[in-house]
């Protein structure tokens, strides 16, 4: 997920185009640039969210961890040239880039072989996300998608919140993290506490500490 934040309608505007080229869509369906209209209801205070090429906009105080927001400029159009792309794709490439041309055709001619569940495999499947053209242009560098986290409340209260301290002992609390009790998890680590964890995950933006 990336996390935007335009102060200025003139750095919504260029970002809603940038996420144009990008085929992201609003939420309702509607391409990026017909809804610039958006940032008057928020003005300096608009935040951006794109996750899974889905844009969603909100105001700066919904965000509880300021450490998610790339502050959006103008001038940022020219750094978000360099392709911003999932933890996985980034340590396949690590791996791979000292011959990537040839893993990348040999990926695709033993396709049938492939892990067909992995994230990796719906990447290159995923012609929207140009796999190809995506991997090359990471030989100019690139960006790591901020993965989402996540607070898990199993209890509507401020005190129902999963806390787990580093021995792996687990307990309810508030949603506060420090060095003791780790609250904000990515979903791969609240399904390995236990996969029925996952349907009380609310992203941490949307609650305020």
């Amino acid at each position: 997920m990336r996390v935007y934040h335009t102060e200025t309608k003139e750095a919504f505007n260029a970002l809603m185009e940038e996420l144009e080229r990008e085929d992201c869509k609003w939420q309702s369906g509607d391409e990026p640039t017909a809804l610039k209209i958006n940032w008057f209801k928020y003005c300096s205070d608009t935040i951006v969210r794109v996750k899974n090429r889905v844009i969603v906009y909100n105001s700066k105080s919904h965000i509880s961890d300021e450490g998610l927001i790339e502050k959006y400029t103008k001038e940022s159009k020219t750094k978000s040239k360099i392709p911003v792309v999932p933890q996985f794709v980034a340590d396949w490439y690590e791996k791979h880039k000292s011959i990537l041309e040839y893993k990348i055709w040999e990926y695709i001619y033993d396709w049938d072989d492939q892990d067909c569940e992995s994230d990796f495999y719906d990447f290159m499947d995923d012609d929207n996300l140009k796999p190809i053209e995506t991997l090359i242009k990471m030989r100019n560098g690139y960006e790591v998608e901020k993965e989402q986290l996540y607070y898990v409340k199993l209890i509507d209260q401020a005190t129902g919140y999963l806390n787990v301290r580093r021995d792996g002992c687990k307990s309810l609390n508030n949603s506060v993290q420090n060095d003791i009790f780790k609250t904000k998890f990515t979903e791969a680590e609240i399904k390995a506490i236990d996969e029925r964890y996952w349907q009380f995950a609310v992203p941490v933006e949307e609650v305020t500490e």
